[in-house]
């Protein structure tokens, strides 16, 4: 790290990825941050800084030792699996500071020596607790996927039988010929025993929100350009299986944004503010890459100068919003984005976001790591009609 870097960090204050240290707290705090690093995305720890205003105050030669002993220990004995951490003495102007880059683990999860596991809460650290955090945990390490996880209560009187249709077409003769229950087994929408998966529920059930309410769309048109509750026009839960709700969310938007063409009357077919090619790209990816842990609802929001398109969960496998606007991807429900590849439109892996940003209206992304949600945002043109 160079003393541009550090200068722009120690300006960006404390986040999820940064910790300022004075001193050397004790070696339980020092675990507990290494430990959350490494359960999250990584991160920098940043010792001779004043806490609360990010402001350089330095260390002393014997402050410089003391604390890479006592911070490569820890990271070696003090957090299970070890990790590997590398002191790296950095000016900030006449003041030397220590830092300590830690990189995501591979190894997840991380804990310390009382078995506590860590993870990043805004710029502070906090025990995992609860099943939504162990089982994040373990997606990550990829012990786990919730999209191929089973449902309690279903069956396959629960399965829309033309929607497994589409998909047996595509698959060619070989897969019309197996016997109907192995298909499903094999192509994992049930288990042995015949109960649905979650991708296999969200996909082909008829009715998936019976089990799931949460798994839907939550569609609200407002007049203006805030997300204020007296502002609001329409408010409406978009239900269905993934098709359905791909199909009815679109519908639901290109009815928002449908104006009348220059020079036609309202007869005429309407064109739509933005484009309907760069609105479905960006609610199918919505849909299929949310994260299925999370108790909340696809967000349609139309405003009378952008629409926006919100997934539950950040970015899945680390990737920042540069990385995926170029085209990398890495799907976080593979179920689903294999089912997805077969019966929805599917132009190749990585492509819709940077199809998106590629259109001739603006696109703007937001990775909201404290919020856990991911904001796709497509500005209308100036001469959209306003929305009343």
């Amino acid at each position: 790290m160079d003393s541009q870097e550090l200068r722009e960090l120690l300006a960006g204050g404390e986040t999820t990825t940064v910790q300022f240290q004075e001193n050397l707290p004790d070696t339980d705090r020092v675990a507990a941050t290494l430990s959350a690093f490494s359960n999250g995305e990584g991160g920098v720890l940043i010792f001779g800084v004043r806490v609360a205003s990010g402001e350089a105050i330095g260390l002393d030669d014997a402050q410089l030792e003391e604390i890479s002993r006592v911070v490569t220990a820890t990271a070696a004995c003090g957090v299970h699996p070890a990790v590997t951490v590398t002191p790296n003495r950095v000016r900030a102007g006449t003041k030397t500071l220590l830092v300590f880059r830690v990189p995501p683990g591979c190894r997840l999860p991380y804990m310390d020596e009382r078995g506590n596991i860590w993870v990043r809460q805004g710029a502070g650290n906090r025990r995992a607790v609860g099943v939504r955090d162990i089982s994040r945990l373990c997606r990550v390490a990829g012990y786990f996927r919730p999209d191929s996880s089973v449902v309690p209560g279903s069956g396959t009187a629960d399965l829309d039988l033309a929607a497994v249709r589409s998909l047996v077409e595509s698959l060619g003769q070989l897969a019309a010929k197996l016997p109907y229950d192995q298909l499903l087994r094999r192509l994992q929408i049930t288990d042995a025993a015949g109960r649905l998966t979650l991708a296999g529920l969200l996909f082909f059930g008829v009715k998936p929100q019976r089990f799931i309410p949460t798994l839907s769309i939550r569609a609200t048109r407002f007049a203006g350009n805030e997300a204020h509750r007296s502002h609001c026009l329409e408010c409406r839960d978009i239900s269905g299986n993934l098709p359905r709700l791909y199909k009815r969310g679109l519908a639901w938007l290109k009815s928002c944004l449908s104006l009348p063409q220059s020079g036609q009357r309202l007869t005429h077919e309407g064109i739509s503010e933005p484009p309907v090619p760069e609105i479905a790209e960006l609610l199918q990816n919505a849909l299929v890459h949310r994260d299925l842990l999370l108790p909340e609802p696809v967000q349609l929001l139309v405003f009378n100068n952008r629409v926006e398109i919100v997934s539950p969960g950040c970015i899945a496998g680390g990737y920042r919003v540069d990385e995926i606007s170029m085209g990398f991807s890495w799907p976080r429900n593979h179920l689903l984005y294999s089912f997805s590849a077969r019966c929805l439109p599917f132009n190749g892996k990585g492509c819709g976001l940077l199809r998106a940003r590629q259109s001739d209206f603006k696109v703007t992304l937001t990775d909201d790591r404290d919020g856990n949600q991911f904001t796709a945002c497509v500005f209308r043109r100036e001469n959209a009609v306003p929305l009343s």
